[in-house]
């Protein structure tokens, strides 16, 4: 309705009504971090991309470069013995090298997690304990797992018409056919499951041919 007002008085100002933006991470933790609008802001991103990325891991991460470098520094430092060349050079050289490429391929390591948790999308998927990852490495990890106390399953999903595969260890069995919620992203080579709890569980992404 149109409102009118007698000559020479103004009409009523309409009412202002304060937009705020509530930028906080949620209370229900991690998952909640996950179901934010992309691209998410930095302090659900510093979150999720620590259980994608824990320090742990890129200790683990520096410790396999360490021993990289430390054997290039030892075959460098023979090399210039047999060639009779500078042996500083050599292998402070290649052992500079080791730790280059080291932090080159971390640093790779620690961006695709910030993009994850970014602008990762969440997806269901449903968990399934068949192996279809019959591979050594697959093996080996389960072994791990299992040393661990830990229960690896395959949860199964589809990103468009494509199906995907993420292996993950869970600390908890979930049920066969349980639906667990997935952050993932095209193209990226590990995603992350959510428990029962809401916490999550970094797992390697398969694409299903």
């Amino acid at each position: 309705m149109i409102q009118t007002a007698q000559f020479g008085r103004a009409l009523p100002m309409p009412p202002v009504v304060p937009v705020t933006v509530d930028s906080r991470v949620p209370d229900d933790g991690e998952l909640g971090s996950a179901q934010l609008a992309t691209p998410r802001p930095r302090d659900a991103v510093e979150l999720l991309a620590g259980r994608i990325l824990s320090p742990t891991t890129i200790m683990k991460y520096w410790i396999v470069w360490g021993g990289v470098a430390l054997a290039l520094w030892i075959a460098g430092t023979a090399t210039a013995l047999v060639l009779g060349a500078w042996i500083a050079p050599l292998g402070f050289g290649a052992l500079g090298t080791g730790l280059a490429a080291g932090y080159i391929w971390i640093w790779k390591r620690r961006r695709e997690a910030q993009t994850l948790a970014r602008e990762g999308q969440l997806a269901t998927g449903i968990a399934t304990f068949r192996r279809s990852e019959e591979t050594f490495g697959g093996e080996l990890r389960e072994m791990l797992a299992t040393s661990l106390a830990e229960t690896r399953c395959c949860i199964v999903f589809s990103i468009g018409f494509i199906k995907h595969e993420l292996w993950v260890a869970f600390p908890a069995s979930p049920d066969e056919g349980e639906r667990i919620h997935v952050l993932v992203q095209p193209g990226a080579r590990v995603a992350l499951a959510f428990d029962t709890s809401g916490r999550g569980h970094v797992g390697e992404l398969h694409r299903v041919a």
